[in-house]
């Protein structure tokens, strides 16, 4: 490998770390968003692995959605409890 191509995966495994390991230092304040965000990352590591063995696996793309979509309303929700107590 080259010299350049060598810093790339480095900076690369760094981030992928960092991705899992950042979310670690807000779970004492934000443990649903924390739990939601590993759901996702941890049920998108399968598909990513198996769609170089098994080309079809957009089935695999189902659960982490569920963690998305939860992920979403929360935040819809939360939204609007913050805006209501604002207008209030």
């Amino acid at each position: 490998p080259q010299p350049g191509e060598m810093i790339a995966e480095a900076t690369a495994a760094v981030a992928l770390l960092a991705v899992f390991v950042l979310p670690l230092f807000f779970l004492r304040r934000f443990p649903l968003t924390i739990v939601l965000i590993y759901w996702i990352l941890f049920t998108l590591i399968p598909p990513q692995v198996l769609s170089f063995v098994y080309p079809v696996s957009d089935r695999y793309l189902y659960l982490p959605s569920v963690a998305f979509t939860i992920f979403i309303s929360w935040g819809i929700i939360t939204a609007a409890k913050r805006i209501g107590r604002i207008g209030a």
